[in-house]
């Protein structure tokens, strides 16, 4: 019966791989993430939290420049400042969406550097690192647009945007967190 269970969350934490990667790939084609239309209605503090902490990108380019690799340093580098654009909604009105659809961009291509610079190691045991903390972010991130699009709904709360900005946040420390760590052990670890 234990094995059963095991087998049960592991079936579910692939599912939920699969539709975070196929959400994403949606959104990567411009198309809709179920809110069609809609805005999320951000205060200045809630623009400010969220805009902080895209600086948690920083972590992981100073991770790889520390790793003497410049393009990985380079590719968080840009990842911060449209994060911090994107997600802050600093950009000029006409040209918002576009620059949604390029943090999209710019943060999905630094994640495929990332995992495929872990996973062309061919040690089982950073394979695996690169896998658990690709799943992990993936979890934060899938729990962050859950609540966004809630946030984004017609009358939509304050505290309803609180939580997309918490989630939101969350997700930055996390996957920063794991691509730093990754940066540093992909350059030290060569088993």
């Amino acid at each position: 019966e234990r094995a059963g269970g095991l087998s049960y969350m592991v079936q579910d934490c692939l599912q939920g791989f699969l539709r975070s990667v196929q959400t994403q790939l949606r959104l990567l084609r411009g198309q809709s993430d179920g809110a069609v239309g809609r805005k999320m209605v951000k205060d200045i503090q809630q623009r400010l939290v969220v805009s902080l902490s895209c600086l948690c990108y920083l972590i992981p380019s100073v991770s790889y420049f520390w790793s003497l690799d410049a393009l990985g340093g380079y590719l968080y580098l840009i990842v911060t400042v449209f994060s911090v654009i994107a997600d802050g909604n600093w950009a000029p009105l006409p040209y918002e969406e576009n620059l949604r659809l390029v943090d999209k961009w710019t943060a999905s291509s630094a994640g495929v550097y990332t995992f495929l610079t872990l996973a062309s190691h061919l040690s089982p045991r950073i394979f695996a690192a690169a896998i658990t903390m690709t799943l992990i972010a993936l979890y934060f991130l899938k729990m962050s647009r859950d609540v966004g699009v809630k946030a984004k709904k017609p009358g939509a709360s304050r505290h309803d945007v609180w939580r997309w900005v918490w989630a939101h946040s969350a997700w930055h420390l996390v996957s920063a967190v794991a691509v730093a760590a990754g940066a540093i052990v992909s350059s030290s670890t060569y088993d």
